[in-house]
């Protein structure tokens, strides 16, 4: 930030002193694969090459493919009308039967 308040760049130099809302999108995203990898405890792979909004699109995916398998360990199931259900089994007893997608791409 303190590059981005009218500084000029020096002659030659390539990188301007500005930030855009793709360099804070970029933070966000590395930052959440960082701490979802440490979690985890494997490390973060991306391609050295390619175009910077495409080199976190594979580990995005593997993110998001875990956490619709696992959920999130800090979150407790819900119970929403939309995805669970309460019925009484053979015995009288309430229980729950929740639904969840098994769709993962």
């Amino acid at each position: 930030m303190c590059l981005s308040q009218g500084k000029q760049t020096p002659e030659g130099y390539h990188i301007k002193f500005e930030i855009t809302g793709d360099h804070v999108w970029d933070a966000f995203v590395i930052t959440v694969l960082l701490k979802d990898s440490k979690h985890r405890m494997h490390s973060l792979t991306v391609p050295q090459t390619g175009d910077q909004r495409d080199r976190f699109t594979k580990a995005m995916m593997d993110r998001n493919r875990c956490i619709r398998l696992y959920g999130y360990e800090d979150v407790r199931r819900h119970h929403c009308n939309r995805c669970t259900r309460m019925y009484a089994n053979d015995q009288g007893v309430s229980e729950y039967c929740s639904v969840l997608s098994t769709s993962i791409q």
